[in-house]
């Protein structure tokens, strides 16, 4: 008799607990050694302590905060940071916008909008599971263009897809639940590259670039180049992906005979209110500049402001601050693979693996966008962009490839997340502990391979056929 295949099952298991951290251990050692003698030591006492996080964080083999807590401490303990360097990331911006996207997750959850929406949604679009599912993932795209976080979104559909789930009566299906979750997780996460407020590595390009390559990358010029394939088309994919994985499998339901619920109105049209003005500020922030961080603590002052909000300041107790310990841990792993040199031995590697005068223009773009693959299985993608924008611009300069391209090529390859731990947004979605590991990594893989193999080739073909290349 055979048994499924789960890693949130296999964690469980005393072999499971043994084996994954005594390989995260090895690599570890493996990586204070420092065996190999053509690259520094602390590059690769850096590499280590990468594989280290990786092993852990995929297999959740002991507590993710736990895994991310020991990753913090022990980097000033190898000399990679000192300690407040890598405890820093607990001041920067977006770990609060993430707390901000947390309380408005709990604001929905506590006044029952999220239920009331699910609700509303059911009835509208639950005909059939094929409608069902296209019509989520729609609004996991038309999410991605108005609000500027993937974390946020995802923190905000989350409980909006587990209340659908409940009130279809589908909490028993594993087919139903992965379809619903991974609908809506993976259509705002990858949709979102093909707006430049959409992720937080497209703006962390766009900074890169104006700060060193001197052009100023427009919201309709990123939506121009990538909105059509990389957002409208890999939605198209996403959802035919997740259709032949778990959507064909879902049986009938019949939401016609669910009676609404019963949430306090009071609070429904007050969440309303502050929701739409922050929505709006965040789709305006062109214009008027504020961070879309301030914008969301201002938005958590009002959900908490006592007969103005509709959140109880009791409630943050039931909010995962131990999360952010993952969040901080991610970062200051970026930070610790830069501060080891690895950027200097990267761009050896690049110039070596980059040789255009061998190339048609179509593989040396190609070659542009799978060259930082591998390192997005070293630390969130953000983080990568970040650390290794200003050093392909610089090898672009040296072959002769204008910065603007050089950096829409970036993004293209900055859209192939395989797996959780590469993208927050990913990781807060297995936090709710509804949407099993190997679900998703399944749907990610499976959709990153296809944008790979089909999509980049296609979006270079249309860069060229509007003369970008």
């Amino acid at each position: 008799m055979g048994y499924p295949v789960d890693i949130d099952s296999f964690r469980f298991l005393p072999v499971g607990k043994l084996i994954a951290p005594s390989i995260a251990i090895a690599g570890l050692g493996l990586g204070f050694a420092a065996p190999a003698e053509s690259f520094p030591a602390a590059v690769q006492t850096a590499h280590g302590l990468t594989f280290f996080a990786a092993v852990l964080w995929s297999t959740q083999a002991i507590p993710l905060e736990l895994t991310s807590l020991v990753l913090l401490l022990l980097m000033p303990a190898l000399g990679l940071l000192d300690f407040t360097e890598s405890f820093a990331p607990f001041s920067q911006k977006t770990l609060w916008l993430l707390f901000a996207g947390m309380v408005i997750s709990q604001a929905m959850t506590h006044s029952g909008t999220d239920e009331y929406l699910a609700w509303r949604f059911s009835r509208a679009f639950s005909s059939s599971p094929f409608r069902l599912l296209l019509s989520l993932h729609l609004l996991g795209l038309a999410m991605a263009v108005v609000v500027p976080s993937g974390m946020i979104r995802v923190l905000i559909l989350i409980p909006l897809g587990l209340k659908l789930a409940t009130n279809l009566g589908g909490t028993n299906d594993r087919s139903f639940n992965a379809a619903i979750l991974c609908s809506i997780v993976c259509s705002t996460f990858y949709g979102g590259f093909g707006v430049l407020t959409g992720s937080v590595p497209n703006i962390v390009l766009a900074g890169q670039l104006e700060q060193h390559g001197g052009h100023v990358l427009l919201w309709t010029e990123w939506l121009r180049l990538m909105f059509p394939i990389m957002g409208v088309l890999r939605t198209c994919i996403c959802f035919a992906v997740i259709w032949m994985l778990w959507g064909r499998k879902i049986g009938s339901f019949s939401p016609q005979a669910m009676e609404g619920p019963k949430v306090p109105l009071r609070l429904n049209k007050r969440l309303t209110v502050i929701l739409v003005v922050g929505v709006l500020f965040w789709m305006t922030d062109i214009y008027h500049m504020v961070a879309p961080t301030y914008v969301g603590l201002f938005m958590v002052v009002v959900l908490l402001a006592p007969h103005v909000g509709v959140l109880p300041i009791s409630e943050l107790r039931k909010i995962n601050f131990p999360f952010f310990l993952y969040f901080a841990a991610l970062i200051s792993l970026g930070s610790a693979l830069d501060s080891s040199g690895f950027s200097r031995e990267f761009a050896r590697y690049a110039v070596s693996l980059f040789d255009s005068g061998d190339q048609g223009w179509l593989e040396r773009h190609l070659t542009i966008v799978c060259m930082l693959v591998p390192l997005y299985f070293l630390m969130e993608i953000a983080a990568v962009v970040g650390m290794i924008t200003p050093t392909m611009l610089e090898i672009g300069r040296s072959m002769g490839i204008p910065e603007l391209p050089m950096t829409m090529c970036i993004a293209m390859g900055a859209t192939l997340v395989f797996l959780p731990y590469q993208a927050a947004p990913f990781m807060i979605a297995i936090n709710y502990r509804q949407l099993p590991a190997l679900t998703l990594i399944t749907a990610i893989v499976s959709i990153s391979v296809i944008t790979l193999v089909l999509l980049c080739p296609l979006n270079l073909l249309y860069w060229r056929w509007l003369g970008f290349l």
